[in-house]
């Protein structure tokens, strides 16, 4: 399968929206945000009982939150087209330039 373009990417995230309408796309990103919720939580009660689960039950849990992050990124980009993604882009700047200071004066603190 060929990886799409920017561009085929962004027009098909704005063809979902015009198909199905923004409120139904909104269902749907808070539908998948707890689908991988849920698979993170099994993950991590697997992995802390791994005793209690086979190798071939924590790896399909991989696979499935593997899955989930995939429906997530494309209803969080359809979502971020919907809502105003310039603004979203600048939002994700400020945070993690925020993010990057408080790293640094962490690290500072722990020497």
């Amino acid at each position: 399968m060929k990886k799409l373009t920017e561009k085929e990417y962004q027009d098909l995230m704005q063809r979902f929206a015009d198909a199905w309408g923004v409120k139904s796309q909104q269902v749907m990103a808070i539908e998948e945000m707890s689908e991988l919720q849920k698979e993170l939580c099994k993950y991590l009660r697997r992995t802390e009982n791994s005793g209690e689960y086979t190798k071939e039950e924590i790896e399909e849990t991989i696979s499935n939150i593997q899955e989930e992050i995939a429906d997530v990124l494309i209803i969080v980009t359809q979502m971020r087209s919907i809502f105003g993604a310039d603004e979203v882009d600048k939002m994700i700047d400020r945070k993690l330039q925020r993010g990057a200071e408080r790293l640094e004066k962490w690290m500072k603190e722990q020497k």
